[in-house]
């Protein structure tokens, strides 16, 4: 999917949709609540950075998570 705002991108994403990147302005309040975590807390992102929602927690949606996790600090360490 494609949206032409910040908002709906996000909208969709809190509503299961799927991942998103977003201005950390936007979503400072779900950061706050543990809503959506950060993919890579190690990188301090100037442009956006990207977050993980899970709406069911489940060993698959952890291991998902996890190798996303690794993936954005291995892409940083490049």
């Amino acid at each position: 999917m494609v949206f032409d705002t910040d908002e709906a991108s996000i909208d969709a994403w809190l509503s299961g949709l799927g991942a998103a990147q977003a201005n950390t302005a936007f979503v400072t309040s779900a950061l706050e609540a543990g809503t959506i975590r950060h993919l890579c807390p190690s990188v301090d992102a100037t442009l956006g950075a990207y977050y993980a929602v899970v709406h069911a927690r489940s060993n698959v949606a952890d291991a998902f998570v996890a190798w996303l996790e690794s993936e954005g600090e291995a892409g940083h360490r490049r």
